[in-house]
């Protein structure tokens, strides 16, 4: 077999069916891909009843493989496509970097999200929520910032959480899950907030803003940076959650960063880490701060695979945050995680 490391994805493929500089479409982990093309017609035994499959990262002969080479489409063939979406040609096609995705049926895969019991509305137009891309799928925007300062934390395999503030609201304290604003019961927020009582059941977005005394937290921040409106966003973790795989004993709240509404825009990460300490506020485990990138380009950031949470169990893997707050280009904020081969080959489902 043979390893292909063109960009940032290691993929493993059979010796002799490529040359070097062939051109070949890759497509990436988490891609779902429609058997009944002749293309994937070879994993339509391992498919799911609608003849979709969903590439994960294996382990081939002994190394590790995230993805799948299949042949180039003919050329032709593209620019038939090129005319039947675009209704004409670009005076330019540039045959590689092309998303064949559209072209060859491939979905993203999105995990079924469950939507949260006693659901209040949307989440929060206002506020945007913090993602952060694979380095994989970016490198190419991101490379020429590997000299510039990072923070890096561990990536925390629980549930996102957001508790805001929005003085412009009837009722300015809202959690939401990473798409939905929740309610504490059946009755609504207002009572539990306006008296500071605390519920014997509620779900575990409230049950860690009541633990945790980030309702008033939060307020507390939006006065320190005289904002109308803050989010304080996080990682809820402990049992019942994501097979609870740091072993906690009870549900934790981890914050990875503050949005301010009046400003639109995220705090830059050193002044994120001071509000927090100054409101005793846990935040995700920090591995490094002010350091560069560089050296992990060149190595492929090959030491994630080695991370571990507390109880030795392996880590979801490691976020950066480029210090100071950037955006650049489609990636928006330079903000980016790698995900730890050894996690996905142990926990993907």
């Amino acid at each position: 077999m043979v390893e292909f490391e063109e960009v940032a994805w290691r993929c493993v493929d059979k010796i002799g069916l490529r040359k070097p500089h062939d051109l070949v479409v890759y497509v990436p982990i988490d891609s779902v891909v429609p058997t009944a093309r002749p293309e994937f017609a070879f994993l339509a035994p391992q498919a799911k009843a609608d003849g979709s499959f969903r590439i994960r990262t294996i382990r081939l002969r002994k190394e590790v493989s995230q993805g799948l080479i299949i042949d180039k489409p003919p050329d032709m063939d593209i620019i038939k496509w090129y005319l039947a979406k675009l209704g004409g040609l670009p005076e330019h096609i540039d045959i590689v970097g092309i998303d064949m995705s559209e072209y060859l049926g491939i979905k993203k895969y999105e995990p079924t999200e469950t939507q949260p019991p006693r659901v209040a509305g949307t989440y929060p137009g206002w506020c945007e929520k913090s993602d952060a891309e694979r380095y994989q799928n970016y490198n190419r925007n991101i490379e020429p910032h590997s000299e510039d300062q990072w923070c890096i934390s561990l990536k925390l395999d629980g549930m996102s959480c957001t508790v805001f503030y929005d003085k412009e609201r009837e009722n300015p304290i809202g959690v939401c899950s990473r798409n939905w604003e929740v309610n504490v019961d059946d009755t609504g927020a207002n009572k539990w907030i306006e008296t500071e009582a605390r519920p014997e059941n509620t779900n575990n977005y409230w049950k860690a803003a009541f633990d945790f005394d980030l309702i008033i937290k939060v307020q507390g921040i939006a006065t320190h940076l005289n904002a109308s409106k803050v989010a304080l966003q996080g990682e809820i973790c402990g049992p019942g959650i994501q097979k609870n795989k740091m072993g906690l004993d009870k549900i934790q709240f981890y914050a990875f960063d503050i949005y301010n509404g009046q400003t639109n825009e995220f705090l830059d990460y050193p002044e994120f880490l001071k509000i927090c300490k100054m409101f005793d506020i846990q935040t995700v485990p920090i591995l490094q701060t002010g350091r560069t990138i560089t050296n992990d380009i060149q190595t492929k950031f090959d030491w994630v695979k080695d991370l571990k949470y507390s109880n030795s169990t392996p880590a979801e893997g490691a976020v950066f945050v480029a210090v100071p707050l950037q955006r650049i280009g489609t990636l928006g904020r330079l903000k980016f995680k790698f995900i730890s081969p050894t996690f996905l080959l142990k926990y993907e489902d």
